[in-house]
C-alpha cells in the first residue's frame, strides 16, 4: 500500500512538473515566433513563472524516485534526476543573473 501511494505521488507530481514545463516551452516558443507583437516580452514572464512553479513538482517527483527505485527503469531515473538538477541550477541561475548583471555591468 505504502508503494502504491508513492508511485499515485510520483506520478501526479511528474504530471504537474511536465505540465508545466510545457507551459514554459510554449510561452518560450511564442516568444521567438510572435516577432511582430509589440508585448512579446511579456511571453518571457508567463516562461519563468511557469518554470519556477514547475521547480518544486520536479524536484519532489526526484526525491520520491529514491524509495521507489526499484519499481522504475534506470533510465527514467537519470532522466527524471537530470531535469530536476537542471531546474535547480536555472532556479539558481535566475536568482543570481540580476546580481552579475548589476556587479558586472551586463
Amino acid at each position: 500500500m505504502k508503494k502504491f501511494l508513492l508511485i499515485f505521488i510520483f506520478l501526479l507530481f511528474l504530471t504537474i512538473g511536465v505540465a508545466l514545463l510545457g507551459m514554459g516551452l510554449f510561452y518560450t516558443m511564442n516568444y521567438f515566433l510572435d516577432y511582430t507583437n509589440p508585448v512579446r516580452y511579456e511571453y518571457i514572464q508567463g516562461a519563468l513563472i511557469s518554470t519556477l512553479f514547475a521547480t518544486p513538482f520536479w524536484v519532489i517527483a526526484s526525491l520520491i524516485t529514491s524509495f521507489i527505485k526499484d519499481l522504475l527503469p534506470n533510465g527514467l531515473l537519470r532522466m527524471i534526476n537530470a531535469i530536476a538538477l537542471g531546474m535547480i541550477l536555472f532556479f539558481i541561475f535566475i536568482n543570481v543573473y540580476p546580481f552579475m548583471a548589476a556587479v558586472f555591468n551586463f
